[in-house]
């Protein structure tokens, strides 16, 4: 009896262990997920540095886990999440940019684009970037004022079906966690 007990223990305490590990990966992922929503380049290249570290560990955590295991389990959904929204967000990007090319009025870039065009020879030959920047950034303003909404409907059409894919993927894996069940084949 004390034996049969004994293993109990030490099987919750796996499973709770396991459980911890699942949902650190969990908040990791979400936070990575969170920091790509800064507009901020050097915060984008931060949270691809997570993500792919994210990865490398759920790949080590998923070729040691047991056979059929909710562990393993959890760490297909994660692994096929992360490569199936890579793909998505491929797509739909590709729409939000069809639709910006289709619908922006490009009209406040010609001034900036002419002179480039008139002077490209010299900027380049001269190698001044900041130039070109201030030049560039003339022309910025005028652009994003007329386009404002085309560019936040190009956004939403590039970004919201892959967070929208993502939220539901970790939290039908959290559910599962929480509720201790393998999440069939065909879902995962």
């Amino acid at each position: 009896m004390k034996k049969n007990l004994d293993s109990i223990q030490k099987i919750i305490k796996k499973n709770n262990k396991d459980r911890n590990k699942i949902l650190t990966i969990y908040f990791i992922f979400f936070i990575s997920l969170m920091i790509t929503l800064v507009p901020f380049s050097i915060a984008s290249i931060f949270a691809f540095m997570i993500c792919v570290c994210t990865l490398s560990v759920i790949y080590s955590i998923r070729s040691r886990a047991e056979e059929d295991s909710v562990l393993e389990n959890q760490m297909t959904l994660l692994i096929r999440t992360f490569w199936r929204s890579n793909l998505y967000l491929f797509i739909s990007f590709a729409f939000g940019l069809g639709y910006l090319m289709f619908c922006a009025d490009y009209l406040p870039l010609k001034p900036c684009l002419a002179y480039i065009e008139r002077n490209g020879i010299s900027i380049l030959m001269n190698n001044t970037e900041s130039r070109l920047m201030t030049i560039i950034s003339s022309c910025q303003k005028p652009f994003l004022a007329q386009n404002f909404i085309h560019l936040m409907i190009s956004g939403t059409i590039a970004f919201a079906p892959i967070l929208g894919y993502l939220f539901y993927r970790i939290a039908m894996g959290i559910l599962a966690l929480l509720n201790n069940k393998i999440i069939p084949l065909k879902k995962l």
